[in-house]
């Protein structure tokens, strides 16, 4: 419940700064907030995750990019839709500390400031030995 309500806010502050933009009269730049993983998040070895992400452009999103430690690991097509729900799959490739980055880009070529987190990946417990 927590966390849709959170995920609304984010939306709702998204448009709210695309309609600033748009009063001042210039085209502004695409907007995303980075939903999932969480900042801080400890992620289990071994398991895909879907990073998810929104973005907003009254110009359409064109792509999303997803960027680990600094390198671009996928992209995703918006469709130049308004608000773009992008999920985005990335498999960690060892336990340790990564650095998650979305980046949107508007059909004219405008890129967004990007949001990122910072998760750590753990490998799971072993199970307990049998008797």
């Amino acid at each position: 419940m927590l966390e849709s309500r959170l995920k609304n806010i984010i939306v709702l502050s998204l448009l709210a700064a695309i309609a600033l933009a748009c009063r001042l009269g210039r085209s502004p730049k695409p907007v995303i907030a980075l939903l999932y993983p969480a900042d801080g998040a400890e992620l289990p070895a071994g398991r895909e995750v879907e990073v998810q992400s929104v973005s907003l452009s009254p110009d359409g999103v064109d792509w999303v990019e997803l960027w680990v430690n600094g390198q671009q690991v996928n992209v995703q097509s918006g469709g130049r839709r308004e608000k773009f729900t992008a999920l985005q799959r990335w498999m960690p490739p060892a336990p340790g500390t990564y650095r998650l980055e979305v980046k949107a880009v508007s059909a004219n070529n405008i890129a967004s400031e990007p949001a990122n987190v910072t998760v750590t990946v753990v490998q799971p417990a072993p199970p307990p030995p049998t008797v």
